[in-house]
């Protein structure tokens, strides 16, 4: 049984919802691993970039008047806010603002 190709916009359509889990990680790794000042503000930017993917998807969808990608969407969602609020309490002085 041969499947089917899905078209390229239909992968990175699926895929992106879970892209923050890669944001999240790298910032993570940077904050575990910094000993400055500077490098905590980029860890908090890398966390502030991986809210993108997930609101400019999320605005196509509303454009294209698609559904999420369920459960990629909320996991992805709920793995940006956990770490979101992980960095916080553990790195809240180093905020960029």
């Amino acid at each position: 049984m041969q499947q089917k190709k899905k078209p390229l916009t239909q992968s990175v359509y699926e895929n992106i919802w879970g892209s923050p889990a890669l944001f999240v990680f790298v910032a993570g790794s940077l904050f575990l691993t910094s000993k400055s000042h500077e490098r905590d503000e980029s860890a908090w930017l890398v966390y502030f970039a991986g809210w993108a993917p997930l609101l400019l998807i999320g605005v196509w969808s509303l454009l294209a008047r698609r559904k999420p990608d369920i459960p990629a969407a909320p996991i992805g969602l709920g793995i940006l806010v956990a770490g979101g609020l992980y960095f916080l309490l553990l790195e809240h002085e180093s905020l960029p603002f």
